[in-house]
């Protein structure tokens, strides 16, 4: 089975392993077939809208120049995407 990406590439479901980690760093849609896809197949799969989130997190640590994770509610930011990216 393989999941079309473009006409040029393509990802061979069959070699996805319960050990790898599978990264999309599309957010729009929320979830990807293929992100859908590695959640079952996958040790982990981490979508786009976690990428957002992490990297803004990230960037506002050096801005700031603080750390500031502890006072975000990761959970809330993501239902507001949802909401608005759905």
């Amino acid at each position: 089975d393989f999941f079309d990406l473009t006409k040029d590439e393509m990802i061979d479901l069959d070699k996805v392993l319960k050990s790898q980690i599978f990264i999309d760093t599309i957010y729009n849609p929320y979830e990807t077939k293929l992100i859908r896809y590695c959640k079952k197949n996958a040790s982990k799969a981490i979508g786009g809208v976690d990428m957002f989130i992490f990297q803004a997190i990230e960037s506002l640590k050096i801005w700031e120049e603080d750390v500031i994770d502890m006072d975000i509610d990761i959970n809330k930011i993501k239902k507001v995407l949802k909401s608005k990216l759905c």
